[in-house]
């Protein structure tokens, strides 16, 4: 097969990391094509350089929507509409020398098996250097309330050595240093990536970031519910710097945080 295409992807930004790109690598090896087109959120053009023949953005509008991605879908895209923008898609293109490949829109099915994914770096150009920052990600896999005392404690051993990041999927918004810009739908997925893989350290609750900081093997402090996945199981991707703990109380993760800071 010459051409092969992927797409229209409207889901979140965990999913396309570890599921839809590692498929499209996957596809690529198993085929070879000489071109490959991927139609995804504009703001992760990023994570297919070197990857896709041409790029082809979705509705901005569709991206903005953050809080409605979920999985390889979009809460609020029913699929008759995503019909619509898939045909859209396959206009672009003389579907008798084309093969297409997608997930099915509305169910969270693999079309292939977790082992045949092919997971390779985040690799593009970073623009700036933090080998001197600790970068703090208030996922909302974990309270409020409680990622407010961590911070509050980071803040204070640390200082302006401490950068608080996330997508709109976190909380302690008014700290986001990144959800406050006001190009932040251009700028999220790739600067996060930015920072994780420039940064000294990653702290973060058990969500996609931390996967991310194994990825890109980053230091790395994480706790939660489903430690598993990052500490040795699908997301841990042979990090040996990342240090996982099941959910504590927050004095003990306090404790836990002083012995990972003094080892850096």
């Amino acid at each position: 097969m010459e051409k092969i295409a992927f797409g229209p992807y409207l889901g979140d930004f965990r999913c396309e990391v570890f599921y839809f790109l590692p498929y499209i690598r996957w596809v690529k090896d198993v085929l070879s094509p000489k071109e490959i087109y991927i139609s995804s959120h504009f703001n992760r053009k990023f994570l297919y350089h070197g990857l896709a023949t041409e790029f082809f953005p979705i509705n901005p509008m569709i991206s903005a929507d953050e809080i409605s991605q979920k999985n390889h879908f979009n809460k609020n895209i029913y699929k008759t509409h995503y019909n619509v923008l898939e045909k859209d898609f396959k206009s672009n293109f003389d579907e008798d020398n084309i093969q297409f490949y997608n997930f099915e829109y509305n169910k969270y099915k693999m079309p292939c098996s977790m082992f045949q994914l092919k997971f390779d770096r985040l690799n593009f150009d970073i623009r700036y250097r933090m080998e001197d920052k600790i970068l703090f990600i208030p996922d909302r896999n974990e309270k409020e309330s409680y990622l407010g005392g961590v911070l509050s404690y980071l803040t204070t051993i640390l200082g302006n050595k401490l950068v608080v990041a996330g997508d709109s999927k976190t909380h302690l918004n008014d700290k986001n240093v990144l959800l406050n810009s006001i190009n932040y739908h251009d700028i999220v997925y790739k600067e996060l990536v930015n920072y994780i893989s420039s940064c000294k350290a990653v702290i973060c609750p058990a969500s996609v970031w931390s996967g991310i900081a194994n990825l890109q093997e980053r230091p790395i402090l994480s706790w939660g519910n489903r430690i598993s996945e990052y500490k040795d199981g699908k997301y841990y991707f042979n990090n040996k710097k990342g240090k996982f703990y099941p959910k504590l109380e927050l004095n003990n993760l306090i404790k836990c945080i002083d012995k990972f800071l003094e080892e850096l």
